[in-house]
């Protein structure tokens, strides 16, 4: 089964907060990524970066809003490896 190159699909004027997951501010780690595709479309969507909870307990996020008129997918990587939903 061929993999789908993406971790989840956003529908046109969708809105999501997508936790990516624990991040340690001393270290800056591990790395986040997000891409938006079609590439053509990236720039109609908005992407807001934010950091949740505290100092010690830390998880980076986005508020992610399509607002595009159609289906964008958005791939998250931790440290440049693809993230399932």
């Amino acid at each position: 089964m061929k993999e789908k190159g993406f971790t989840f699909a956003l529908a046109p004027g969708g809105k999501t907060r997508r936790i990516a997951g624990p991040y340690d501010l001393k270290s800056r780690t591990p790395r986040y990524e997000l891409e938006v595709m079609p590439d053509l479309y990236k720039r109609q969507v908005s992407v807001e970066q934010c950091m949740l909870g505290s100092e010690e307990n830390c998880s980076w996020c986005w508020d992610i809003t399509n607002n595009s008129d159609i289906m964008v997918f958005v791939a998250v990587r931790k440290d440049g490896e693809l993230m399932k939903e």
